[in-house]
């Protein structure tokens, strides 16, 4: 009988003891998981950055950079070290650039606007979204141990579930490594880890100022080079070429056709400005106003086409009278600046 007793009091610590090592396994394929996202995420913004040129927008292109390496850095750290700390951050990095990646198809966000989700796009939405479900579980999982947890490396030695706690702590793939042994046996350690635990407050505020800060952003709008209304003509390093009103270079892009522009959104038209008219321009000597038309854009503005050409402004060029989109290979196609003729400037520099 003592036998039997003791066996049956053996089976719900075991079916106890087999539930932990369920739990420990999800935590471990959701921290796998998530760092493999994080590394997704990082790809797809390396590949906008320099594959689809986002490198040219202005900001975006240098934010696209910081999120790459914040991406990779917090992947690496979850293998290395995944402790509360690190899971948060990355679920609020995951969360943030998924929010800012929604706010940009609906307005500009630091004066770029995305034209809609494409494949690159989806793909990172996707990847986003797990990457905060399983970071942000692995974050609420840390949050529900008991306090005794909370020393890094250190399992309660005290208590009712004392041994089971114990034993799910030795698997736990939070404290694996030996810099997390040598926390355990550290004060001083432990009081550097207690305050790291703390982070989620400070992490949150700054989470917080920084999507009231990107509201605001994104209500600004692009710099423009002057009045869209004023065409007149400059001279420039490749000769005399079309220009705004305040001397900034006119181009044109080979893949468009007489009536239709191939530069429709997105970071096409965040570096190449389409000229944009709301009535006919003011033309300044030398510009035939019989070579002077309009095409309507997908959005239902009116751009400015001179010959047959629509034209844009470049935003590297800071100063008139420059001409540095001039002969550049982007988005498919060369831009070119126009003449007065209506001729495309084709000199190579």
């Amino acid at each position: 009988m003592k036998h039997n007793a003791s066996t049956t009091a053996s089976r719900p610590r075991s079916a106890k003891a087999g539930k932990g090592n369920r739990s420990t396994q999800r935590l471990s394929f959701a921290r796998w998981g998530g760092s493999a996202m994080l590394f997704i995420i990082g790809a797809v913004h390396l590949n906008l950055y320099a594959r689809e040129q986002y490198s040219a927008i202005p900001t975006i292109g240098a934010l696209f950079i910081v999120d790459v390496a914040l991406a990779w850095s917090l992947a690496l750290a979850l293998v290395v070290w995944p402790a509360r700390p690190v899971t948060l951050l990355g679920s609020l990095f995951s969360i943030g650039t998924l929010s800012a990646y929604i706010v940009s198809l609906y307005m500009p966000l630091f004066g770029f606007e995305e034209p809609g989700i494409s494949y690159s796009g989806g793909v990172a939405i996707a990847a986003e979204v797990l990457a905060a479900m399983a970071l942000g579980t692995l974050t609420w999982q840390h949050r529900r141990l008991p306090r005794s947890h909370d020393r890094v490396g250190v399992a309660p030695t005290r208590g009712p579930n004392a041994e089971e706690i114990g034993n799910e702590r030795k698997t736990d793939m939070t404290h694996t490594f030996a810099i997390t042994r040598w926390a355990g046996r550290s004060k001083a350690a432990r009081r550097i880890a207690r305050s790291l635990l703390r982070v989620d407050r400070v992490a949150t505020a700054l989470a917080v100022s920084t999507g009231l800060l990107l509201a605001a952003c994104s209500t600004t709008s692009s710099p423009t080079h002057g009045s869209v209304t004023v065409i007149r003509s400059s001279n420039t390093s490749i000769g005399t070429v079309l220009s705004t009103g305040t001397g900034y270079t006119l181009y044109a892009f080979t893949l468009d056709t007489p009536t239709k522009s191939n530069c429709p959104s997105g970071a096409c038209t965040a570096i190449w400005p389409p000229l944009i008219t709301t009535g006919h321009p003011d033309l300044g000597p030398g510009i035939q106003s019989r070579l002077m038309t309009t095409i309507r854009r997908a959005n239902g503005t009116l751009q400015l086409s001179y010959a047959g050409h629509p034209l844009y402004t470049f935003t590297a060029d800071t100063h008139p009278g420059q001409v540095t989109g001039e002969n550049l290979l982007q988005f498919g196609g060369r831009w070119y600046a126009v003449a007065p003729s209506g001729a495309l400037v084709t000199s190579h520099r």
